[in-house]
């Protein structure tokens, strides 16, 4: 495929490289003005940077200055996509890989598959290969190597020594629309909801054979009978007398077992270090009203000074040290 192709009516995006020879630039940019087409120049390697129009052409031509381009295109796809119109054409000519799917041996060169993959990432459809020309170990050198550097020479020769290697013209196409672009889909929900309802049903009796889809069992399914499920102890009912520690001359005593919490206090009980404060019918007296609110509270003489704080008509019953008395007697 050559530059001759190209449409005569086209606005064209010629993208070059420092890599390749200014005469090569020029040439190719008076082809594609003998045929008619607006063109302009934009370098590889500011592709990036350089503020395009988007849709502002309907055709890109990247690497056809050299029969054997000494550079990749496929990084500016996504650029390339967006600069197009809609419906606009990308004709590249890379250097290929035909027996391998993806990077040969990590270096510079890609698969075919790889090449148009990337393509098709970007946005491209309707891709096609327009020409494949092999290259071999011995004819590479035959297209010119002009613009390479000595790196990608060893690199290249390196690649036709172990793969099937090729030049390829590639044709991609944008879309019709815009990349991003949103349309409204026109959806019929007018069908009646007795329609559907009964649609349902049918498709549901086709699918269980008229019976219903819960309570289709057969009488080889094998049932476990509840009952067969509760042992004896199961069965017995749970008395008071089990769970309860019944009142012994008309006071509660712990039993054996005891889980309602009588046990721990009875320990209590028994513990002289512990201050218990306990219900009665008398409300204690006093003259301030603020002897149950604690020390913080209470007058110098009161006579619960040093007893925690507790509820208004509780009985205060001292334990520990605080029933010792603590005047010493002295023997004459």
């Amino acid at each position: 495929m050559t530059l001759d192709l190209i449409h005569k009516s086209s606005n064209a995006l010629l993208v070059w490289s420092t890599q390749f020879s200014t005469d090569d630039v020029e040439k190719a940019r008076s082809k594609l003005l003998e045929a008619g087409a607006k063109v302009q120049l934009e370098l590889l390697e500011r592709l990036e940077e350089a503020e395009i129009s988007a849709s502002a052409f309907d055709t890109a031509v990247c690497g056809f200055l050299s029969e054997l381009p000494p550079t990749s295109f496929h990084q500016h796809f996504p650029k390339l996509v967006k600069a197009l119109a809609p419906s606009g054409n990308l004709y590249t000519r890379e250097i290929a890989i035909l027996d391998t799917t993806g990077a040969a041996d990590g270096g510079a060169f890609h698969s075919l598959e790889a090449l148009k993959s990337d393509m098709k990432l970007a946005g491209f459809v309707d891709l096609s290969v327009a020409s494949t020309r092999p290259l071999t170990i011995e004819n590479w050198k035959e297209h010119g190597t002009t613009g390479w550097t000595p790196e990608g020479l060893a690199d290249l020769e390196r690649i036709l020594k172990t793969h099937r290697v090729a030049v390829v013209d590639l044709v991609g196409r944008k879309p019709e629309y815009e990349v991003g672009a949103t349309s409204k889909l026109k959806l019929n929900f007018s069908k009646k909801k007795s329609e559907q309802s009964n649609g349902t049903s049918q498709d549901v009796a086709k699918l269980t054979n008229g019976a219903h889809p819960t309570t289709n069992v057969t009488d080889d399914d094998e049932l476990i009978d509840e009952e067969e499920l509760l042992d004896e102890e199961d069965r017995s009912r749970p008395s008071k007398k089990d769970y309860d520690c019944e009142p012994t001359n008309g006071k509660r005593k712990a039993c054996k077992n005891c889980t309602c919490g009588l046990a721990e206090e009875e320990e209590m009980e028994d513990d002289p270090s512990v201050v218990r404060v306990e219900g009665g019918k008398e409300l204690p007296k006093s003259s301030c009203g603020n002897c149950y609110l604690g020390d913080a509270f209470r007058c110098s003489s009161c006579p619960y000074m040093g007893m925690p704080a507790f509820k208004p008509g509780e009985k205060i019953s001292l334990a520990g040290v605080f029933a010792n008395d603590d005047i010493d007697f002295l023997e004459a």
